[in-house]
């Protein structure tokens, strides 16, 4: 619970979720257990918990159902594997609540392309 620098991931133990193995992959630089007892105030599993199953997040429920997946000094390192996890596990909590300026969804890319591409086109009639 005393490491930092890492990606972590909660299994929901309850009902159709444990046999789903449904999942939140989060990273922290933190101390992963002041990470977790961040998530009993706000976010995604708390989220979970509440609207999927009408119950409060526990420490001891967090505490038995987390477990470290990988650990990393470099953060931008830790960005690209939280990112590259979450896509392969197919993590059913995870919720993008802020725009990361790391990693840039494949919609803004599109986005700013076509963009450019109108802009180009626009220029040379």
């Amino acid at each position: 619970m005393k490491r930092d620098h890492l990606i972590y991931e909660f299994t929901c133990p309850l009902d159709d979720c444990a046999h789903q193995q449904t999942s939140y992959i989060g990273m922290t630089t933190t101390s992963l257990s002041r990470r977790l007892t961040m998530h009993k105030q706000e976010g995604a599993i708390k989220s979970h918990m509440n609207n999927k199953h009408n119950t409060a997040i526990t420490r001891t429920i967090l505490d038995n159902n987390t477990k470290i997946i990988y650990n990393n000094p470099n953060f931008i390192e830790l960005k690209f594997a939280e990112a590259i996890l979450i896509e392969l596990k197919k993590t059913n909590i995870n919720i993008q609540q802020q725009i990361s300026t790391v990693l840039p969804t494949r919609k803004i890319i599109n986005d700013q392309s076509n963009n450019r591409h109108q802009s180009t086109n626009n220029n040379n009639t």
